[in-house]
């Protein structure tokens, strides 16, 4: 019982520090989603229009598992916040033991980190679905452009966008049209789109353009066109860009994650070698500040080849 003392203590510790920095990581999140509604709404255009938008705000709750609807709505996901959360308790709860099983030790309290992987794989795809969105957007104005020309509203001419293209832009322009179609204004509609996809600078500008043909007029087709020429000019120079930086990025995943094989390979062919880093307290403050560095690292080489286009 004297061993599984320390054991347990750095296990509640660990597991104690992990929930109030996650929590506080997501209620800072949640403020500032709620400025950033707060300022759309000040800047918004009919007062009614404004109501509905803080009505749906409050529906859709801040805090944590406001915070992880969003997610799993970006991501299009079809799994619930609930099974969410606890996927991911389970995942901890079984690396916590298969780490105590393998390790013996209080650094099994590291196998808590995976239940965090559910997390980044959303954040992942949360991230490509937005970035195929972008690449897609030029292609559904030109069809936008051909069906104004051809005489449809602008609501038919989503429509048949979504009904041809696949997703995710042909879902989301479909849920625009659709929402149009059954009596929602169009402003709200197009700003719950760019609150889906906040990274999205393309999107934005789409929905400005909309907007401001809607309220002073003007030639709405001669804008899509230039947006798209617009988009597409800054797609290919993202993509230069990435080329330009894929050494440095390259060279960040070889230099964290060698370190990490080596280890591994030496604990398996020479465990001796190895063992002292696992057992004795010097060696669990080394190995743990080890892997903080690595990170530290791996993180400030990404900052350094994220170029602002």
């Amino acid at each position: 019982m004297r061993e599984l003392l320390p054991l347990l203590v750095s296990t509640v510790t660990f597991t104690g520090l992990l929930l109030s920095g996650t929590m506080f990581y997501w209620g800072i999140r949640a403020r500032q989603e709620d400025t950033r509604r707060t300022l759309e709404l000040r800047m918004s255009g009919p007062r009614e229009d404004a109501l509905l938008q803080r009505r749906s705000a409050g529906e859709n709750s801040a805090g944590l598992l406001g915070a992880l609807d969003t997610l799993l709505l970006r991501a299009g996901a079809t799994a619930t916040t609930r099974g969410l959360v606890l996927g991911c308790l389970l995942l901890s709860v079984v690396g916590l033991l298969v780490l105590l099983w393998l390790l013996r030790s209080p650094l099994a309290v590291l196998g808590l980190l995976i239940g965090g992987v559910p997390l980044m794989v959303l954040r992942e795809r949360a991230r490509s679905r937005a970035r195929a969105l972008t690449l897609q957007l030029p292609d559904a104005l030109d069809l936008v452009n051909r069906t104004l020309r051809a005489g449809h509203a602008l609501s038919d001419s989503l429509r048949i966008t979504a009904v041809e293209l696949p997703a995710p832009i042909g879902e989301e322009l479909g849920q625009v049209a659709e929402e149009t179609r059954l009596g929602r204004s169009m402003r709200q509609s197009l700003r719950d789109l760019t609150q889906r996809y906040p990274s999205s600078f393309d999107l934005r500008l789409l929905a400005s353009a909309i907007l401001l043909h809607q309220d002073t007029g003007g030639h709405l087709v001669e804008m899509l066109e230039h947006l798209a020429e617009t988009i597409r000019s800054r797609t290919l120079f993202e993509d230069k860009v990435e080329a330009l930086t894929a050494e440095v990025r390259f060279s960040a995943a070889v230099l964290a994650g060698l370190p990490l094989v080596l280890g591994v390979l030496i604990y398996v062919i020479q465990p001796g070698y190895f063992e002292p880093m696992l057992t004795t307290e010097l060696g669990r403050y080394l190995s743990l500040a080890g892997i903080g560095m690595l990170v530290s690292g791996a993180l400030i080489m990404r900052q350094l080849s994220a170029v602002e286009v």
